[in-house]
């Protein structure tokens, strides 16, 4: 078990956070684990983490964030301490409209389009022309 330290996203009430955490633990996945059942206590659903370091490694690359106070607050009886907690102010966009569909009328499935009968060998054609006109001049 050793500490490691991660960014997390999380949300609440159709608002996203941030946070910062710090977790005495095995690794990643159990870094997860104990994040996503402490901020569930309060209400929060963890979308993911990122950066999950030990924290020693962490501290060095990111020196201006609080990793060092709340790797020194982890305890045995406290594994998982947590950052503070901050609403992230952009709101996500939606992306329901980010593919436009539009109904063209006249054109022709490809022959490769699944469900489409009979194939069309327009390839194959023109390669076994091509052949047979060199073959025989």
């Amino acid at each position: 078990m050793m500490p490691l330290l991660g960014f997390c996203r999380a949300s609440r009430e159709g608002e996203l956070f941030e946070l910062i955490a710090a977790v005495q633990c095995s690794g990643a996945h159990e870094f997860e684990e104990q994040v996503r059942a402490e901020i569930a206590l309060d209400g929060y659903w963890l979308h993911w983490a990122s950066k999950i370091l030990p924290a020693d490694v962490w501290i060095k690359e990111y020196p201006e964030e609080w990793g060092e106070v709340l790797f020194q607050s982890i305890q045995a009886g406290c594994p998982v301490v947590l950052g503070l907690i901050q609403r992230i102010s952009v709101k996500p966009e939606v992306f329901l409209d980010r593919l436009k569909i539009k109904r063209m009328q006249g054109i022709e499935p490809l022959d490769a389009q699944f469900g489409q009968e009979p194939k069309k060998r327009y390839l194959m054609s023109f390669i076994l022309t091509f052949l047979v006109r060199c073959r025989f001049q």
